[in-house]
């Protein structure tokens, strides 16, 4: 069975069909969090160029696949990860759990190179594996954030089960095998990962918000348990080729849901259909809303985690829980020890190298944690036959004077590296430059680079006009005649 075929990924899903305009309904006598909160837990945020390309211009959005011709609002990343953890927050609050998000870091995972589906991403993630895997534990290093969540721009899928959020739930880290969630203690910190569907993460329904609720040990209501075995598993089952017996392994994991970590950690849909809360599948009220012939305005998010002492703001004021869902007692125990997985006082300043080469390092004295204003000396190390081109200090260019001294604002600073011994122009240069660029952008590009290497001799023009160049790799030669270059790792 494939890694990625885990119960942790199947039970933390979210439904890729999303309900428009779901308006929050404000728990009755909830008050806003107090500006002297203790419970702060710090989250980096990460996306893909597909994620922030889909904001642009609406590629791989729902509005986009029903309607091609429909007009996109261009949005910007900074602006949607503000409004996720703004919707965060205000659950949290309009459920009376003393606790916030805040977001200390955001970062591009410039790398990552699949089909953007975030149950494979958020198994690297969390085992660090990959491109993707690699940067998240060194930004949750080096900003010491609690949780870290990516997000990405799958495109929603036509298919019943297409999946477009998972979170990390809690497992035993001593017996990671037994596939069972446990509860949240400190030594659970290593399943503090999440991967999200841009168009989801708070527009179309809480998913930034229900990702990371899973994060905190919380589960799905029992409705939705039935849902995904009965549509999300066999569209896992055929997508990735399992076996008979491992679809029944996974649904015997699944239904050991039916006794969570934490016995009131369910979420809930009220009765009428009326409303969903955080950790609710929407496609799962609606489905039940069409059963029981609810009206148009059935399945509206409830803007709180699930609790029977909060009420809907009709004038049904109905429980948004019950006796096994009640989940703000367990976020009242599990978001101070999710908030201590980092110490927030411990921050580092966050380095990146250009190409992300191997043996390409930043390092940066004196040593962390790092505090505002604090002034640093950072050496970009070069690997062999490379040099130091410039630095980027956040999106601001800098000479390649080198060390560089600057004072630590919680900004990401990059050093650019390019060859020591320049490469000649025409056919060979530009080979060379177009493989450089799109090693930037994608993984298999950035292989070849690595096996391609800089140029050690400078380049050899013949009489008839071929050009050849010996680099770490091999040789790249430019036929005159032809107008195309080659490359030769033997020659």
């Amino acid at each position: 069975m494939k890694p990625h075929l885990r119960y942790t990924a199947v039970v933390a899903a979210l439904a890729a069909m999303a309900s428009p305009g779901l308006p929050p309904a404000a728990a009755a006598g909830s008050a806003p969090v107090p500006k002297s909160q203790k419970t702060v837990i710090d989250v980096a945020v990460g996306y893909t160029p597909a994620a922030v390309m889909g904001l642009r211009d609406g590629s791989g959005s729902l509005e986009q696949r029903l309607n091609p011709d429909s007009r996109w609002h261009p949005r910007e990343m900074k602006d949607e990860i503000k409004a996720a953890a703004r919707q965060m927050n205000e659950t949290l609050a309009n459920s009376g759990v003393d606790a916030r998000v805040r977001i200390v870091h955001t970062f591009e995972v410039p790398l990552y190179v699949g089909n953007e589906n975030p149950m494979e991403l958020a198994e690297d993630l969390r085992l660090g594996k990959g491109q993707a895997g690699k940067l998240a534990h060194q930004v949750r290093e080096q900003s010491h954030a609690d949780l870290v969540s990516v997000w990405t721009n799958p495109g929603l899928r036509r298919q019943p089960g297409a999946l477009t959020g998972t979170g990390n739930m809690p497992m035993d880290p001593s017996a990671p095998e037994k596939l069972a969630p446990v509860k949240v203690t400190p030594r659970t910190d290593a399943y503090a990962y999440s991967a999200i569907d841009v168009f989801l993460a708070h527009e179309k329904g809480p998913g930034f918000t229900h990702e990371l609720g899973h994060n905190l040990g919380l589960s799905h209501d029992k409705a939705t348990l039935e849902w995904q075995i009965a549509h999300v598993l066999p569209h896992f089952a055929e997508e990735n080729g399992a076996s008979e017996s491992d679809v029944k392994a996974i649904e015997e994991q699944l239904r050991n849901e039916d006794t969570p970590p934490y016995e009131t950690g369910r979420g809930f849909v009220t009765p009428d259909a009326k409303y969903f809360t955080a950790m609710s599948y929407v496609q799962v009220c609606k489905e039940h809303a069409k059963k029981i012939g609810a009206g148009p305005d059935s399945c509206r998010y409830s803007g709180t985690y699930a609790s029977p002492d909060l009420h809907t703001k009709d004038q049904d004021g109905q429980k948004l829980g019950d006796s096994t869902s009640d989940q703000v007692k367990v976020l009242r125990e599990t978001a101070p020890i999710v908030a201590g997985y980092r110490s927030a006082s411990d921050v580092a300043l966050a380095t990146r190298t250009r190409p992300d080469l191997p043996d390409a390092r930043v390092e940066v004295s004196p040593a962390p944690p790092h505090k505002k204003g604090q002034r640093l000396t950072l050496t970009a190390v070069a690997p062999d036959s490379w040099k130091l081109r410039r630095w980027h200090v956040g999106k601001n260019p800098k000479a390649a004077k080198n060390p560089l001294r600057l004072p630590y604002q919680g900004q990401t600073v990059t050093a650019e590296f390019t060859c020591e011994i320049g490469v000649v122009g025409g056919g060979v240069g530009k080979e060379w430059k177009k493989l450089e660029a799109a090693a930037l952008r994608d993984r298999k590009s950035l292989l070849l680079l690595e096996q391609v290497g800089c140029p050690i001799a400078p380049a050899v023009r013949k009489k008839n006009g071929n050009v050849s160049q010996e680099f770490d790799g091999g040789v790249f030669f430019w036929d005159a005649r032809t107008k195309k270059a080659t490359f030769d790792p033997d020659a």
